[in-house]
């Protein structure tokens, strides 16, 4: 089957790009809201982009109303956010914390999920959540319909029950395992995936 993107409207190109540009990579976002709670949210257009300065990017869309969505005005507002990596263990606990909710309530409280404070940073993190990096807004771009937001990585936190012996040298910090993190991906429509076999390949020289 060969398919046109020209032919497809917004909703269809979408639907086809999800079920097959899988698996995707969750971030779990928590920003602050105006009243001081939590806003959390996932998102699966989410990607690193490069190492110097660390830099992610996180595409956003819109509200049905066209406003944009409470996410992004946090992170514009206070520029601090934070993007958990979420276990597969959450995944309910992730699907919940899509559900809309009106602005200033928090998904944090509805999801029954806990923070807890992280030395010298602004925001807490989610403690169920084996990953947590601490982000600065660089910029925002609107490209193709979304709102495309660049972050520099400021710090990270790992839980110690993931970690594995950095597997290149001493000179690197110990590292996730990729079977112990667990990390919940995206696929298309309603479906999710987890890690079954991962495999290595050294890379030719």
């Amino acid at each position: 089957m060969l398919i046109d993107f020209a032919h497809l409207s917004k909703v269809q190109a979408y639907h086809v790009m999800t079920h097959t540009i899988t698996p995707r990579p969750v971030a779990w976002i928590l920003t602050r809201n105006e009243n001081a709670t939590y806003n959390l949210a996932p998102f699966s257009y989410f990607q690193s982009i490069g190492s110097q300065p660390p830099t992610v990017m996180v595409s956003i869309g819109f509200k049905h109303d066209g406003t944009k969505k409470d996410t992004q005005i946090n992170i514009e507002r206070e520029r601090d956010y934070v993007i958990h990596i979420p276990s597969t263990s959450l995944a309910p606990q992730v699907n919940l914390s899509a559900k809309p909710l009106a602005y200033n309530e928090s998904e944090t409280e509805l999801c029954n999920l806990e923070t807890t404070t992280v030395d010298g940073w602004p925001l807490p993190r989610i403690t169920q959540a084996p990953v947590a990096f601490h982000c600065q807004l660089s910029e925002v771009n609107v490209i193709a319909g979304m709102n495309v937001i660049f972050g520099e990585l400021k710090e990270v936190w790992i839980s110690d029950e993931v970690l594995m012996p950095a597997p290149m040298s001493d000179d690197f910090p110990d590292l996730p395992d990729p079977v112990k993190l667990d990390p919940l991906a995206r696929l298309g429509y309603m479906s999710y995936a987890r890690l079954s076999h991962p495999f290595e390949l050294e890379r030719p020289s």
